[in-house]
C-alpha cells in the first residue's frame, strides 16, 4: 500500500517538474460566423427546396444553418424540416415560402421570441422550450391573419 502512494507522489512530482513554466493557456473552441449568427438547421429535404439570404439563392442541404431573415422556398415536389435552438421543429410542404423573421433564445437572461411568417404553403409548427418556458412568445403570421402559439402543435395552411 506505501509503494503504491509512494509510486504515485513520484509520478505526480514527476508531472509537475515536466510542466512547463509560465501562465498556460487553454485553447477556445472555435466559432466561425457562420455558427454565431445560426438559429437552427436543416434536419432532412426532398425535392427541390432553396433559401434566399441577403438576396442570394442559396442551396440547402441536411445540416444548412438556418439564420434569422431567411426565406425558406420549396417547389411543387418539396419538403423540408428543421429544428430550430430551442428544439422547435418546422416542417414545410410542397410550393412553401417561410420567412424566419425573428428568433431570440437567451434562456440565461430570460428572453425569448419567435416570429414566424408563412407566405404561402403548408407549415407544421411543434413547439420547442420558448413556447413552454415564455408561453405566447411564438408568433405565426400569414397573409390572412396571425396566431399566438400557446399549445405545442399547430398546422397552417395558406393557399398561393
Amino acid at each position: 500500500m506505501r509503494i503504491r502512494i509512494m509510486l504515485g507522489m513520484v509520478l505526480w512530482a514527476a508531472m509537475l517538474a515536466a510542466a512547463p513554466t509560465g501562465q498556460t493557456r487553454v485553447a477556445e473552441p472555435s466559432v466561425d460566423a457562420e455558427d454565431a449568427l445560426s438559429v437552427g438547421s436543416i434536419r432532412n429535404i426532398q425535392g427541390e427546396v432553396y433559401l434566399l439570404r441577403d438576396g442570394k439563392k442559396l442551396p440547402v442541404a441536411k445540416g444548412t444553418p438556418v439564420h434569422v431573415q431567411d426565406v425558406l422556398h420549396t417547389g411543387p415536389d418539396g419538403s423540408v424540416g428543421l429544428s430550430l435552438r430551442d428544439d422547435t421543429a418546422l416542417s414545410l410542404g410542397p410550393s412553401s415560402e417561410l420567412v424566419l423573421k425573428t428568433f431570440t433564445f437567451q434562456p440565461n437572461e430570460g428572453l425569448f421570441g419567435a416570429l414566424i411568417g408563412l407566405v404561402k404553403g403548408t407549415l407544421v409548427y411543434i413547439s420547442g422550450r420558448i413556447s413552454k418556458l415564455a408561453p405566447g412568445s411564438v408568433k405565426v403570421e400569414t397573409p390572412v391573419g396571425s396566431a399566438v402559439v400557446r399549445g405545442t402543435k399547430l398546422l397552417v395552411k395558406i393557399d398561393a
